[in-house]
């Protein structure tokens, strides 16, 4: 069961190369741009996922030292994350002193940290049997 949870965290991570960060678009034929292609989407995954993390443990920190008894659990939302960097990553690259990328970096770890899917602690029952179907050309797919 610990083996499959981390495949399943393998298998989100290329869903979220392949869909939201459009990996399999690639800018060019030759060897080179395809190289450069995987390489700039691999960095900006590493990047988007390392403000995810900060973002995750500034959250995690807040709720822990909440006073409310039921805590707000959740994970940071990782569209939400690519939209805010997509917005500020020119800014970050063209700024030239590290001081000023690093206040723009942790201006966006605070803001991605109020942003979050809820998650449950509890277990939902699972319906036993699905209702029939009354005609079963109703279900077919067009194409």
């Amino acid at each position: 069961m610990e083996i499959y949870k981390q495949r399943w965290e393998i298998e989100v991570s290329f869903k979220t190369l392949k869909s939201s960060l459009k990996f399999e678009n690639i800018s060019g034929y030759s060897k080179i741009a395809v190289k450069q292609d995987l390489f700039a989407q691999t960095l900006v995954y590493n990047i988007i996922k390392d403000i995810e993390n900060s973002s995750q443990k500034i959250k995690d920190k807040i709720n822990k030292n909440t006073k409310y008894k039921k805590k707000k659990q959740g994970k940071i939302n990782t569209h939400i994350a690519i939209g805010l960097l997509k917005q500020k990553i020119i800014t970050i690259f063209k700024e030239k002193e590290t001081t000023a990328r690093i206040k723009i970096i942790n201006s966006l770890i605070a803001k991605l940290s109020k942003f979050y899917t809820n998650t449950s602690t509890k277990k939902s029952k699972r319906q036993e049997n699905t209702p029939h179907r009354k005609n079963p050309t109703n279900n077919r797919k067009i194409f």
